[in-house]
């Protein structure tokens, strides 16, 4: 009888992560395409861009601050130099236009409204083999969104 009951707890628990997801603060590697959330509070500058660990998932029907619309992979491999600024500006910002218009249905240039950002690895996470670029778009002016922006 024990096993069965924690076998049904452990399901409630799993199950109640899924269903409340939505909800919960996650680190930033684990958003995935069509998540919304809150950006987080700067912790940390590195350059010019800053330090980020969690994020705030709010469901796409609630105000929110961005949508995840592409997560990619640069290509470094083992032991190649962690990018510059400038290079993870223009690598990353060349591919997050690029997939604009697969997700929002119309090309970057006339979304005037909107604009994008992405996170891209630490140098340590990039050392740990971290490639991951999630590309996010938020509104120009500051306003919440309320609604998914996925092919409007």
């Amino acid at each position: 009888m024990g096993r069965f009951v924690s076998g049904i707890l452990i399901l409630l628990v799993l199950g109640g992560g899924y269903v409340f997801r939505d909800y919960l603060a996650s680190n930033v590697g684990e958003l995935r395409v069509g998540d919304c959330f809150d950006e987080p509070a700067i912790q940390q500058s590195v350059g010019h861009a800053a330090e980020v660990n969690d994020i705030q998932h709010r469901p796409c029907a609630e105000v929110h601050d961005g949508e995840v619309y592409a997560v990619l992979s640069h290509p470094g491999q083992g032991g190649a130099t962690y990018p510059s600024d400038d290079t993870w500006d223009e690598f990353i910002g060349e591919r997050c236009e690029a997939e604009f218009a697969g997700y929002l249905g119309r090309d970057y240039t006339v979304a005037t409204e909107l604009e994008i950002a992405w996170y891209f690895p630490t140098a340590s996470g990039w050392s740990e083999g971290d490639r991951e670029i999630t590309c996010y778009v938020y509104s120009v002016d500051g306003r919440k969104l309320d609604k998914s922006l996925h092919q409007q």
